[in-house]
């Protein structure tokens, strides 16, 4: 499913959006190309294993998938040559999966999706003991406290290693800390750590003292198609592999907005 912009405005901002992304990966000498990048629907199986596509789009001129495992959520890229897919409309695809555990989020998600902060997914569904830590990387120009994840890596890397954590990174974040993004990059490298990226919108807008109704992803004017799509974007540019999650505990979304962005991610 690709989605037109409608209107010159959006047109321009997302133009303007993409070429801050450029900039960003022309200051850095092993960015990949990413370009035609959309949202791409269909199913194969690879390696044996029945996969979703979300997106479509070219790698240094190939043309690779963002494929979902269904039944273990993980996200990788895949080269278009090594992959039969069958495109099917959203509802089909959905109906015929609905029982596989990505299908069973997207649904509880959806139950979710009320004028209120916290919408979507809040907890697990297992109840497995332990802790699932995530840690949000929002817009700064503080450095990133290294000291969390070498403290996480000696607390836990006896027990489980790598070390598991979930990072909700921004594109806004990415633009203003490469070294930290290198260096989160060489401990996983390293077997330290086991990151799932998670998509936390390109601009993460946010302004103190204004209504949660007008604020972060519902404040006026908020492009959801680059905040979602551009992050994304920048993720793959740098070797970093989207997850299939999106958001974060803090945003108030109301229905209408929570069921657009499930569409999208």
């Amino acid at each position: 499913m690709v989605y037109l912009l409608s209107n010159r405005r959006i047109f321009l901002k997302f133009i303007i959006s993409l070429v801050i992304i450029q900039a960003l990966t022309t200051t850095t000498l092993t960015a990949q190309n990413i370009e035609a990048y959309s949202i791409y629907y269909a199913t194969g199986k690879y390696q044996g294993e029945n996969l979703l596509t979300l997106r479509s789009f070219l790698k240094d001129g190939e043309k690779s998938y963002l494929a979902v495992d269904l039944n273990t959520l993980r996200t990788q890229v895949i080269t278009a040559s090594t992959l039969t897919v069958q495109t099917e409309a959203w509802k089909n695809i959905e109906a015929a999966n609905a029982a596989t555990p990505y299908f069973k989020a997207l649904a509880h998600a959806g139950e979710q999706a009320l004028p209120m902060q916290d919408a979507g997914i809040i907890q697990g569904f297992t109840r497995e003991k332990g802790v699932n830590l995530t840690i949000d990387l929002c817009p700064s120009h503080k450095p990133l406290d290294r000291v969390i994840f070498t403290s996480l890596i000696i607390a836990f890397g006896k027990t489980e290693k790598p070390v598991p954590l979930s990072l909700s990174i921004s594109g806004r974040f990415m633009l203003t800390h490469r070294a930290d993004i290198d260096w989160l990059k060489s401990l996983e490298k390293a077997g330290d750590l086991s990151i799932t990226w998670i998509n936390h919108t390109y601009n993460h807008h946010y302004s103190p003292g204004i209504p949660l109704q007008d604020n972060f992803l519902l404040k006026p004017g908020t492009d959801i198609r680059f905040e979602i799509l551009g992050i994304e974007i920048a993720m793959l540019q740098h070797g970093l592999v989207p997850s299939v999650f999106f958001g974060s505990r803090d945003w108030y979304l109301t229905k209408p907005w929570l069921t657009r962005c499930l569409l999208t991610a």
